[in-house]
């Protein structure tokens, strides 16, 4: 007998199940567990036993991950799909019911209606992105611990004669300052907390080195000029399969740098970037991007021609999109990085080459002329 499972779980509650015979669409059972391992185990486990392989559907949720290694511990496949096509593609809007959620649940997965199907990573890449997610918030809560130490130097009026608070060193010379004795504590405050944080950052990359040996096709990234340990890793953490992305495109709207768009009709219009991806992914990759404005960097000629009709952000935003077709390519045909593959054209006019060579891009608050 071939069976499709629909469940509607809960946290605070219990859980309900509907199995159902997938040529005919006939309701088999329906029923109620307890939202754990053993009421699961109790309600389903004899099932699944009996038809191993058996597609398990549920929603997304925070309990996903947990809910998709228990099917799969008790012989099933875990499927996770979008919980906003699934609600959208309910029967009814109006008639919210935890029995026909699971039912609607059945029959969409055995018309293969539901197409947003959200692939879970193997348990160590789900501790990578984790680990790259805290050693973000350390980074941040560093950088703001530096920010209000320059902002109480400014307020009382303390010389900068420090370069930098990233390093023991400004923190030394910021301390050697005459300044009150409650001001020159709260600096005090700040250094012991930075000095925390710093060890806890170095504690955790330490950590993090360690999934180096997981996904070695991932490594050739390296080759990307602007590529270093944090970006591969979070590139690794985030695609885990490269073979999931249709095309380079499907990796670009992934990360939420494909432009939003309306066609209706006659009307035609792109606006700015979705932002519909993973925030961390995007934030590393505009980074990295970000690098392509100096004249070593192979995408520099790309870069230029952008900035001329759009501007140093935007230019740059398209960079990073650019990188993603570029990472899909190599993961691919698992090769490095090759200049020669990226077929970038010189100018072809007078007036191209004088506004590439003379345009003024505004780089972090001034004007700078790139030429």
């Amino acid at each position: 007998m071939c069976i499709v499972v629909g469940l509607d779980v809960h946290v605070k509650s219990k859980s309900v199940y509907c199995i159902m015979d997938k040529e005919t669409g006939e309701v088999i059972a329906k029923g109620k567990f307890e939202s754990n391992y053993e009421g699961f185990k109790k309600a389903l486990g004899k099932i699944l036993k009996e038809n191993p392989k058996t597609e398990v559907g549920l929603e997304n949720g925070t309990g996903s991950y947990k809910w998709a290694s228990i099917i799969q511990d008790l012989g099933g496949i875990g499927k996770v799909y979008s919980a906003d096509e699934v609600s959208s593609k309910s029967r009814s809007q109006r008639k919210k019911c935890d029995y026909r959620d699971a039912e609607d649940l059945c029959n969409n997965m055995r018309g293969g209606v539901l197409t947003k199907e959200i692939r879970l990573p193997p348990l160590k890449i789900k501790y990578l992105r984790s680990q790259m997610k805290l050693r973000e918030m350390y980074v941040r809560q560093g950088v703001q611990v530096q920010n209000n130490t320059r902002c109480i130097v400014r307020e009382y009026g303390i010389k900068e004669e420090f370069r930098s608070l990233n390093e023991e060193r400004g923190w030394e010379i910021l301390l050697s300052e005459k300044m009150p004795k409650v001001v020159k504590e709260m600096i005090e405050i700040n250094h012991r907390q930075f000095i925390e944080i710093k060890k806890r950052l170095e504690e955790l990359e330490k950590e993090i080195s360690k999934y180096d040996r997981e996904l070695k096709e991932f490594e050739i990234l390296r080759s990307i000029p602007g590529f270093g340990d944090v970006s591969t890793r979070t590139m690794k953490a985030l695609i885990f399969d490269i073979n999931r992305f249709d095309s380079g495109k499907k990796l670009v709207s992934y990360l939420g740098l494909s432009p939003s768009s309306y066609d209706s009709g006659e009307r035609v219009r792109h606006g700015r970037i979705t932002k519909e991806g993973n925030k961390l992914g995007r934030k590393v990759l505009i980074e990295v991007a970000q690098k392509s404005s100096m004249k070593w960097h192979p995408l520099n000629r790309v870069y230029r021609r952008y900035v001329v009709k759009k501007g140093h952000n935007k230019a740059v935003v398209a960079i990073a999109a650019k990188l993603c077709r570029i990472m899909y390519r190599m993961l691919k045909n698992k090769e490095e990085f090759s200049v020669g593959k990226l077929l970038i054209k010189e100018p072809v006019t007078k007036k191209n080459a004088y506004l590439i060579n003379n345009v003024s891009v505004k780089t972090e608050g001034k004007a700078v002329k790139e030429g």
